[in-house]
């Protein structure tokens, strides 16, 4: 089966576009994260068994993909910060021609942390 197939596709619930994650991420905010995934998806990932709604780290991504990957990998990112790995992030997915995985993410936030200055 193909792996982005509509409702039942492993991938059916994977996110690239930063634009609807941070909607994904507005909507968990104030209304609870059940209510985000029936807002966002039209069926319940859990319904057809799938696994949670993710972000997918790529060139169409968005700050808010940014911050879960980072609050996923329990990472600490600045402002600046965010701004400077979400431009690594795309720059790195046209390289790969491809999404990233979790080493790309880690080897990115090293060299921004790396570049930021040192906070007093």
């Amino acid at each position: 089966m193909t792996p982005n197939r509509g409702v039942v596709g492993d991938r059916a619930y994977c996110v690239e576009s930063g634009m609807v994650f941070e909607e994904y991420r507005n909507i968990a905010a104030k209304q609870g994260p059940d209510l985000a995934k029936v807002g966002l998806f039209p069926v319940h990932h859990a319904f057809v068994g799938n696994k949670e709604p993710q972000a997918i780290l790529g060139k169409k991504s968005g700050r808010g993909s940014v911050i879960a990957w980072a609050e996923k990998l329990g990472i600490e990112l600045g402002e600046d910060e965010i701004t400077d790995v979400l431009m690594a992030v795309k720059a790195k997915a046209y390289e790969k021609r491809g999404e990233l995985n979790e080493a790309d993410f880690r080897e990115i936030v090293e060299g921004v942390k790396a570049r930021s200055p040192q906070k007093a």
